[in-house]
């Protein structure tokens, strides 16, 4: 499956049914989540998008099923109070391809009644999105709550972790539909991802999981955000930087449809020649290089 699409409404014949979900076999549409920190319960929506990862971690190999809905504070119903809940638990195989007793013969070493760990990539996620949050991004959603569990006796994993994350739901949509915009709009939103881009970086962070589906582009901000934090890591160098030709092929915009990181037959005009560029450090210099004029396209992307 296709994921995430954090901050991004979809149409209900995109939403994952529920039969099919691995996460509301667990947690069906309309299951309120109470968030200690902040004192607030959120309602869950339909899954959008999940999927399932296998994670080598020190404590031996672990699957892991994530979904992503969009929740409704239930303390102040309102249509405008919305955020997006993640959640993440131990599994073991899809529901859908495995009966439940084959399941539990697959347990790992993580199945220990004691252990109370998380994957690395749930603390990951959760660690970048306090960090950026703390920092005061403005490219990333900001980080509200989340809650550790464990799952019960009916659960994928009895006693097996369960991640809920809370966050901010960013405006705008993913940029699955990139190939329907017309040259000028592509180029406005490549500028504002290497904004985008550009900010990330200077906080000391990059995305190794670098793609359309983990950009939100919002129209009416002119604004693009980086989602999906798990596979992101610290860097260390709070430089803002970045590299035309290497990150529009790494996250697919350099051209219209959706090709390979090489294949450069069909680029948009924007995208050098030249994969050894060295890397822009500012916004002026950005704009210079890639031949963008603010006064000329108005909304500066």
């Amino acid at each position: 499956m296709e994921f995430p699409d954090e901050g991004k409404l979809v149409d209900e014949s995109s939403l994952v049914p529920p039969d099919l979900s691995c996460i509301h076999s667990l947690y069906p549409v309309g299951y309120d989540f109470y968030f200690p920190r902040t004192d607030s319960t959120w309602r869950m929506g339909q899954i959008q998008t999940e999927k399932v990862r296998n994670h080598e971690q020190m404590e031996g190999d672990i699957e892991e099923a994530t979904g992503v809905c969009v929740a409704t504070l239930v303390d102040v119903p309102s249509p405008s109070m919305k955020a997006i809940i993640k959640i993440k638990l131990q599994s073991v195989a899809s529901h859908r391809t495995a009966s439940r007793a084959s399941r539990i013969l697959r347990l790992t070493p993580w199945d220990e009644p004691e252990f109370e760990g998380v994957s690395m990539e749930a603390n990951r996620e959760i660690n970048n999105l306090n960090t950026l949050t703390g920092r005061g991004t403005q490219c990333t959603p900001e980080l509200i709550d989340y809650v550790l569990g464990k799952q019960d006796p009916h659960g994928y994993v009895p006693g097996g972790y369960v991640v809920i994350i809370l966050m901010e739901k960013v405006p705008g949509r993913n940029l699955a539909n990139f190939h329907t915009f017309p040259l000028e709009k592509r180029d406005r939103v490549r500028i504002a991802f290497a904004k985008a881009l550009m900010e990330f970086r200077g906080y000391g962070f990059d995305h190794y999981g670098p793609g359309r589906r983990n950009l939100i582009w919002d129209d009416e901000s002119q604004k693009c955000f980086i989602v999906d934090l798990e596979d992101v890591r610290y860097c260390g160098i709070e430089s803002p930087s970045f590299y035309p030709w290497e990150d529009f092929s790494m996250w697919r915009l350099h051209s219209r449809e959706l090709r390979n990181i090489h294949d450069h037959e069909n680029d948009d005009p924007m995208i050098p020649n030249d994969p050894h560029e060295a890397a822009l450090k500012d916004e002026e210099t950005l704009y210079r290089r890639l031949g963008w004029k603010k006064e000329v396209h108005g909304k500066d992307a």
